[in-house]
Parts: C-alpha cells; structure tokens; sequence
C-alpha cells in the first residue's frame, strides 16, 4: 500500500493539472519566466564589465606580442664555403651573401642561385653584385635594369660587376627588359650585350633546369 502512494500522488496531481483552464497555465508559465529573467538580470549585468575587460586584455596582448617576419623565401642548398648562411626561411629585405660558395632558395613561384650578393625585395630579387640564376616567374632588378620573366616563365642569368650589369643570357623562355636603350625583350637564345659569344651553360643553370 505504501509502495503505490507515490504513484497516486502524482495521478492526483495530473488531474487537478488537467482541470486548469490552459490560458491559465500559460499565465503562469509566462509569470514564471518573467520572474526567473528579473532574478537573472542583475547578474548578467554584473558579468558583462568584467567579460569587456578580458576581451580588451586579450588584444592588448595580442598587439604587444611582436610578430615573426615573414618568410619571403627559404634556403635549400648552401654549397662551399658560405659564411653565416643556413638551410630555412628568410625574411624580405635580408640579403643573401654566397661568399665564395653558392646559395640555392626557393620563393613563390621562382627557384634561384646565388654566387655574390642577392637582396629579397618585396616582389623582387635585387642582384647587388655577382651571379644570380634564375628559373621561374622571379623578377630581377640590377643596377638600372629591371627584368621580367614573361607568363611562361624564364631560366636566366644576370651578371653585376663595379655596380654594373655585365650580361644577360636567357635559356628558356622570355624577359622583357626595362632600362637598357633599344632593348625591350630577350628570347630564349638571346643576350646582351649582342657583341659577345652568348655565356655557356655553367652547373647553376644545369642544376635549374
């Protein structure tokens, strides 16, 4: 008998439940809600000073964290005797020094070498003094030169010496050249300056291709 009150109790109150009109339970459903948002309220107010002072905390943070340079190109062959150059990411506006060895790296859409002293520009490779094989869609500036491989691509080889451009010997594809008087491209094949036998293939235009 004890055991079956529980039971009864709750049958009981289904049908007391039932018998309420159901506009008026959904009054006092609503009165209810009311209620609990009033009680509520004052603790999400309470809350909300303290979750802007975190969220302003975080970005200052982030703001004072000085960020990594970014990457604009990455080593991947240092042959010879090459002072103070590793294998890895390097920054724009770090010049690679091959010294009397040859530097290799790669860049978004270009692979290079370096035998002297190349610049990575923003958009550029910037020859200050030596060799620097190209292949790809990299462009170059020397010294009142400015070279652009064509929508192909191209696999060249600049000479600077005494702030000067020595030559320009392409291989493959097209560069159109800025700079230079009478001279707006250079085709596969092609040189400058024009007088002189074209440079033989050498081991870093072999290794590019």
């Amino acid at each position: 008998m004890t055991d079956r009150l529980p039971d009864q109790r709750l049958a009981q109150a289904r049908a007391e439940l039932e018998q309420v009109p159901a506009g008026a339970r959904e009054r006092v459903w609503r009165r209810l809600q009311a209620e609990r948002a009033r009680r509520s309220a004052p603790l999400r107010r309470a809350w909300r000073p303290f979750l802007a002072s975190v969220a302003v905390g975080a970005a200052l943070v982030f703001a004072l964290i000085p960020s990594a340079p970014r990457p604009d190109a990455t080593v991947v062959l240092v042959a010879g005797d090459v002072p103070g150059v590793s294998l890895g990411p390097v920054a724009a506006g770090v010049t690679l020094e091959s010294g009397a060895g040859v530097v290799g790296a790669t860049r978004p859409g270009s692979t290079f070498l370096v035998a002297g002293r190349t610049r990575l520009a923003a958009s550029q490779l910037e020859l200050l003094d030596g060799t620097l094989s190209v292949k790809g869609h990299g462009a170059v500036a020397a010294p009142a030169w400015h070279l652009e491989p064509g929508v192909k691509g191209a696999l060249f080889v600049v000479r600077v010496a005494a702030e000067q451009v020595e030559s320009v010997d392409v291989y493959e594809g097209e560069l159109a050249v800025r700079g230079l008087a009478g001279v707006s491209a250079l085709g596969a094949g092609e040189h400058w300056p024009k007088d002189r036998a074209a440079a033989p293939a050498g081991p870093g235009v072999a290794l590019l291709r």
